[in-house]
Protein backbone atom coordinates (compact mmCIF):
# COMPACT_ATOMS: atom_id res chain seq x y z
CA UNK A 1 0.00 0.00 0.00
CA UNK A 2 1.19 3.16 -1.02
CA UNK A 3 2.37 5.55 1.98
CA UNK A 4 0.59 8.73 0.07
CA UNK A 5 -3.46 8.00 0.81
CA UNK A 6 -3.97 10.23 -2.03
CA UNK A 7 -2.08 8.62 -4.57
CA UNK A 8 -4.62 6.90 -6.57
CA UNK A 9 -6.85 10.36 -7.02
CA UNK A 10 -3.38 12.21 -8.14
CA UNK A 11 -2.35 9.39 -10.19
CA UNK A 12 -5.99 9.70 -11.84
CA UNK A 13 -5.79 13.50 -12.29
CA UNK A 14 -2.61 12.72 -14.40
CA UNK A 15 -4.99 11.58 -17.64
CA UNK A 16 -7.85 13.06 -16.11
CA UNK A 17 -6.06 17.18 -16.95
CA UNK A 18 -4.71 15.49 -20.42
CA UNK A 19 -7.87 13.47 -21.34
CA UNK A 20 -10.83 16.27 -20.31
CA UNK A 21 -9.66 19.67 -22.12
CA UNK A 22 -9.08 17.56 -25.30
CA UNK A 23 -12.38 16.85 -25.78
CA UNK A 24 -12.60 20.75 -26.74
CA UNK A 25 -8.83 21.09 -28.14
CA UNK A 26 -9.21 19.69 -31.34
CA UNK A 27 -11.68 21.80 -32.84
CA UNK A 28 -9.15 25.04 -31.72
CA UNK A 29 -5.86 22.78 -33.30
CA UNK A 30 -7.98 22.51 -36.34
CA UNK A 31 -8.88 25.91 -36.72
CA UNK A 32 -5.38 26.72 -36.44
CA UNK A 33 -3.89 24.68 -38.11
CA UNK A 34 -6.31 25.99 -41.38
CA UNK A 35 -4.76 29.33 -40.60
CA UNK A 36 -1.35 28.53 -40.51
CA UNK A 37 -0.66 25.52 -42.08
CA UNK A 38 -0.17 21.65 -41.18
CA UNK A 39 3.33 21.89 -41.22
CA UNK A 40 3.70 25.30 -38.95
CA UNK A 41 1.38 23.92 -36.04
CA UNK A 42 2.92 20.71 -36.32
CA UNK A 43 6.25 21.89 -34.95
CA UNK A 44 4.73 24.02 -32.50
CA UNK A 45 2.39 21.01 -31.15
CA UNK A 46 5.59 18.94 -31.01
CA UNK A 47 7.18 22.13 -28.73
CA UNK A 48 4.56 21.86 -26.35
CA UNK A 49 4.17 17.89 -25.97
CA UNK A 50 8.18 18.37 -25.62
CA UNK A 51 7.44 20.75 -23.01
CA UNK A 52 5.09 18.79 -21.33
CA UNK A 53 7.25 15.72 -21.26
CA UNK A 54 9.87 17.63 -19.50
CA UNK A 55 7.88 18.99 -16.70
CA UNK A 56 6.09 15.96 -16.54
CA UNK A 57 9.72 14.14 -15.75
CA UNK A 58 10.83 17.53 -13.81
CA UNK A 59 7.74 16.91 -11.25
CA UNK A 60 9.11 13.08 -10.96
CA UNK A 61 12.82 14.05 -10.04
CA UNK A 62 11.17 16.74 -7.63
CA UNK A 63 8.40 14.35 -6.11
CA UNK A 64 5.75 17.04 -7.13
CA UNK A 65 2.14 16.67 -8.09
CA UNK A 66 2.03 19.89 -9.43
CA UNK A 67 4.34 20.23 -11.59
CA UNK A 68 3.59 16.51 -13.03
CA UNK A 69 -0.41 18.02 -13.45
CA UNK A 70 1.32 20.95 -15.10
CA UNK A 71 3.49 18.30 -17.49
CA UNK A 72 0.45 16.89 -18.53
CA UNK A 73 -1.68 19.87 -19.27
CA UNK A 74 1.06 21.73 -21.14
CA UNK A 75 1.18 17.68 -23.01
CA UNK A 76 -2.39 17.97 -23.45
CA UNK A 77 -2.30 20.82 -25.34
CA UNK A 78 -0.38 19.48 -28.01
CA UNK A 79 -1.15 15.74 -27.66
CA UNK A 80 -4.26 15.58 -29.31
CA UNK A 81 -4.08 18.58 -32.02
CA UNK A 82 -0.52 17.15 -33.30
CA UNK A 83 -3.21 14.15 -34.63
CA UNK A 84 -5.14 16.96 -36.76
CA UNK A 85 -2.11 18.52 -38.10
CA UNK A 86 -0.96 15.35 -39.03
CA UNK A 87 -3.97 14.29 -40.82
CA UNK A 88 -3.70 18.05 -42.76
CA UNK A 89 -0.22 17.11 -43.63
CA UNK A 90 -1.00 13.70 -44.98
CA UNK A 91 -4.28 15.21 -47.24
CA UNK A 92 -2.24 17.84 -48.68
CA UNK A 93 0.76 15.33 -49.59
CA UNK A 94 -1.01 12.43 -51.01
CA UNK A 95 -4.34 12.40 -52.64
CA UNK A 96 -7.08 9.29 -53.69
CA UNK A 97 -5.63 5.97 -52.88
CA UNK A 98 -2.68 7.34 -51.17
CA UNK A 99 -4.02 9.56 -48.74
CA UNK A 100 -5.90 6.28 -47.07
CA UNK A 101 -2.70 4.25 -47.06
CA UNK A 102 -1.14 7.41 -45.50
CA UNK A 103 -3.42 7.99 -43.09
CA UNK A 104 -3.62 3.85 -42.11
CA UNK A 105 0.12 3.62 -41.79
CA UNK A 106 0.71 6.65 -39.50
CA UNK A 107 -1.99 5.03 -37.33
CA UNK A 108 -0.16 1.74 -37.51
CA UNK A 109 2.91 3.49 -36.65
CA UNK A 110 1.20 5.20 -33.45
CA UNK A 111 -0.04 1.89 -32.09
CA UNK A 112 3.45 0.24 -32.68
CA UNK A 113 4.67 3.27 -30.67
CA UNK A 114 2.31 2.66 -27.77
CA UNK A 115 3.23 -0.82 -27.70
CA UNK A 116 6.78 -0.47 -27.43
CA UNK A 117 6.05 2.46 -24.79
CA UNK A 118 4.19 -0.10 -22.60
CA UNK A 119 6.66 -2.78 -22.77
CA UNK A 120 9.85 -0.97 -22.58
CA UNK A 121 9.14 1.87 -20.13
CA UNK A 122 8.09 -0.33 -17.42
CA UNK A 123 11.37 -2.29 -17.96
CA UNK A 124 13.08 1.06 -17.89
CA UNK A 125 11.43 2.41 -14.73
CA UNK A 126 12.48 -1.19 -12.68
CA UNK A 127 16.08 -1.12 -13.71
CA UNK A 128 16.95 2.34 -13.90
CA UNK A 129 14.40 4.53 -11.89
CA UNK A 130 10.85 6.13 -12.64
CA UNK A 131 12.84 8.99 -13.90
CA UNK A 132 15.16 7.54 -16.30
CA UNK A 133 12.36 6.50 -17.92
CA UNK A 134 10.45 9.40 -18.09
CA UNK A 135 13.82 11.27 -19.49
CA UNK A 136 13.90 8.55 -22.48
CA UNK A 137 10.61 9.96 -23.10
CA UNK A 138 12.17 13.44 -23.35
CA UNK A 139 14.56 12.28 -25.83
CA UNK A 140 11.87 10.66 -27.49
CA UNK A 141 9.39 13.85 -28.05
CA UNK A 142 12.76 15.56 -29.05
CA UNK A 143 13.44 13.63 -31.87
CA UNK A 144 10.08 14.42 -32.40
CA UNK A 145 10.34 17.99 -32.65
CA UNK A 146 14.02 17.67 -34.57
CA UNK A 147 11.64 15.64 -36.79
CA UNK A 148 9.09 18.39 -37.57
CA UNK A 149 11.83 21.34 -38.18
CA UNK A 150 13.00 18.82 -40.89
CA UNK A 151 9.03 18.53 -42.08
CA UNK A 152 8.76 22.14 -41.99
CA UNK A 153 11.73 22.84 -43.99
CA UNK A 154 10.78 20.51 -46.92
CA UNK A 155 7.18 21.35 -46.65
CA UNK A 156 8.62 25.27 -47.07
CA UNK A 157 10.97 23.99 -50.01
CA UNK A 158 7.51 22.50 -52.03
CA UNK A 159 5.71 24.77 -51.68
CA UNK A 160 8.01 27.30 -52.88
CA UNK A 161 8.63 25.32 -55.82
CA UNK A 162 4.94 24.14 -56.72
CA UNK A 163 4.46 28.18 -56.60
CA UNK A 164 7.29 29.29 -58.94
CA UNK A 165 6.04 26.14 -61.03
CA UNK A 166 2.32 28.19 -60.98
CA UNK A 167 3.54 31.19 -61.65
CA UNK A 168 5.31 29.86 -64.91
CA UNK A 169 2.24 27.89 -65.96
CA UNK A 170 0.01 31.03 -65.46
CA UNK A 171 2.65 33.33 -67.68
CA UNK A 172 2.92 30.89 -70.18
CA UNK A 173 -0.79 30.29 -70.21
CA UNK A 174 -0.99 34.19 -70.34
CA UNK A 175 1.08 34.27 -73.26
CA UNK A 176 -0.76 31.41 -75.11
CA UNK A 177 -4.20 33.30 -74.85
CA UNK A 178 -2.04 36.89 -76.30
CA UNK A 179 -0.67 35.18 -79.01
CA UNK A 180 -4.10 33.23 -79.92
CA UNK A 181 -5.97 37.23 -79.32
CA UNK A 182 -3.37 38.61 -81.76
CA UNK A 183 -3.49 35.88 -84.36
CA UNK A 184 -7.47 36.59 -84.26
CA UNK A 185 -7.26 40.17 -84.07
CA UNK A 186 -5.11 40.13 -87.22
CA UNK A 187 -7.01 37.66 -89.02
CA UNK A 188 -10.24 40.03 -88.64
CA UNK A 189 -8.06 43.19 -89.70
CA UNK A 190 -7.05 40.65 -93.06
CA UNK A 191 -10.52 39.54 -93.51
CA UNK A 192 -11.70 43.38 -93.15
CA UNK A 193 -8.88 44.70 -95.83
CA UNK A 194 -9.93 41.87 -98.46
CA UNK A 195 -13.40 43.52 -97.91
CA UNK A 196 -12.63 46.78 -98.38
CA UNK A 197 -10.33 46.13 -101.94
CA UNK A 198 -12.79 44.20 -102.95
CA UNK A 199 -15.40 47.09 -102.40
CA UNK A 200 -12.68 49.30 -104.20
CA UNK A 201 -12.51 47.03 -107.02
CA UNK A 202 -16.52 46.58 -107.32
CA UNK A 203 -16.76 50.90 -107.41
CA UNK A 204 -14.07 51.15 -109.92
CA UNK A 205 -16.16 48.52 -112.44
Amino acid sequence: MSPDPHFEAHFNMLYTFYSVPNVILPFFGGSYTDRLGGAICFLLFACLTLGGQFLFTLGIQLKSWAVMILGRTVYGLGGENICVAQSSLLAQWFVGKESAFSMGLAVSISRVGSVLNNMISPVMANRYGTSSAAWVGVLMNSIGVCSAVVLLTVDNRVRARLSEANRAQDLLTASLLEDQYVGEASAEWAGHVEEGSEDQEGDEV
